[in-house]
């Protein structure tokens, strides 16, 4: 993003960035709207992504870690893998808070 200048009917997308203690990570877009702006939409995507009251978008990030879904539609599990190869790590959604070491706004468009 090379400016930021969002109305009151935007959506924002959001990285969440994961890691844990033995260099597993991650990362997962959040898309969240409303009638706010920078920290406010960051802490809002962060608060959507604990509570796990999102349902995926379609994003390469999102499908590289967002590993089970239920039938409502809903993430249940996130995969965290090793640099440089394949070895998975599988996080249950009550503990990700724990994993969770950054985030930012990667877009805004308008809501129509």
């Amino acid at each position: 993003m090379k400016i930021y200048n969002p109305s009151n009917n935007n959506i924002h997308q959001v990285e969440i960035c994961l890691l844990d203690e033995e260099g597993y990570k991650g990362a997962v877009i959040i898309e969240i709207g409303g009638n706010v702006r920078g920290s406010s939409i960051i802490q809002g995507a962060i608060d959507t992504f604990v509570d796990g009251d999102f349902f995926p978008i379609q994003h390469e990030l999102n499908e590289r870690h967002i590993d089970c879904v239920s039938d409502d539609g809903y993430p249940e599990l996130i995969a965290l893998f090793k640099d440089g190869n394949d070895e998975e790590l599988l996080i249950d959604m009550p503990d990700i808070e724990d994993y969770i070491v950054g985030a930012k706004i990667i877009s805004v468009r308008d809501r129509n």
